[in-house]
């Protein structure tokens, strides 16, 4: 291979990476994330602990398609009962958007068994949703019931 072509190999990846990196989702013309927070607690006001703590923002969806414009964020429930959410970057919120929110706490990492209720487990069955919106406090608190 010539040093020329060589070069103009080059300078076209180069390029393709420059542009790669400016555009896609979240960028100055992407759609844009907003902070979520908020807090879950038990029935009886103990907050949900275990090895795995986790709340899940789930897009809604209408019929079987999910807005095209939400994506999934999830954040970990801290031992004060409080989460914040990320969808792409530590804490960096949500898309706005209608979405299901679901809840995984498990006493171990690896183990099956759900220290939740199942249905807070799934999109399909929790009785919790949220709406995000770009101008909206979106606090949510959440109360859950523990498995039995």
């Amino acid at each position: 291979m010539n040093v020329r072509l060589l070069s103009l190999v080059v300078l076209g990846v180069v390029c393709s990476l420059a542009v790669g990196a400016n555009s896609g989702c979240g960028g100055p013309t992407g759609p844009k994330r907003v902070p979520v927070s908020g807090t879950v607690k038990y029935e009886d006001g103990s907050i949900p602990t275990g090895a795995v703590a986790v709340i899940r923002f789930e897009p809604a969806r209408a019929g079987n398609a999910a807005d095209p414009n939400t994506k999934a964020a999830s954040g970990t429930i801290q031992p004060d009962g409080s989460y914040q959410l990320t969808t792409v970057e530590e804490n960096d919120g949500a898309f706005p958007g209608e979405y299901k929110v679901t809840f995984t706490v498990m006493k171990d990492y690896g183990d099956n068994i759900s220290l939740v209720a199942p249905e807070f487990t799934d999109a399909a069955t929790t009785p919790h949703s949220a709406t995000v919106t770009l101008d909206g406090k979106n606090k949510f608190d959440f109360t859950i019931k523990p498995r039995k």
